[in-house]
């Protein structure tokens, strides 16, 4: 379910994650564009945007977000409920790591 527990359980993993990757040199192999949720992978839903001010700015963030080259992590690349197994203890765990590679951890988020 989407309760505020789950989404807490799921956050706390994703900072731990984060976390211990911070600026570390990770390893060979990775997704160069670590994460399936970025614009590229969105342009219909960029498209059918109403907010026409947030619509016109995408770009740029999405520029900004790839060329980041400070505060880079493990990025997990696909997060979401359907890639995440959350305990009745509060614990968590992440599988499909298919988009995996280094990026800013809100990407992830």
């Amino acid at each position: 379910s989407g309760s505020k527990a789950h989404v807490e359980a799921a956050l706390t993993l994703l900072a731990k994650i984060h976390a211990t990757y911070f600026e570390r040199k990770l390893p060979e192999g990775l997704w160069e564009q670590a994460c399936y949720w970025h614009l590229e992978t969105r342009l219909s839903e960029l498209r059918d945007m109403s907010d026409k001010r947030l619509q016109s700015a995408a770009p740029a963030l999405d520029r900004r977000l790839r060329q980041a080259t400070r505060g880079m992590t493990l990025l997990h690349g696909d997060a979401k409920a359907d890639n995440l197994l959350i305990g009745d203890d509060g614990g968590a765990a992440a599988y499909d790591f298919q988009y995996t590679g280094a990026g800013l951890g809100a990407r992830d988020v």
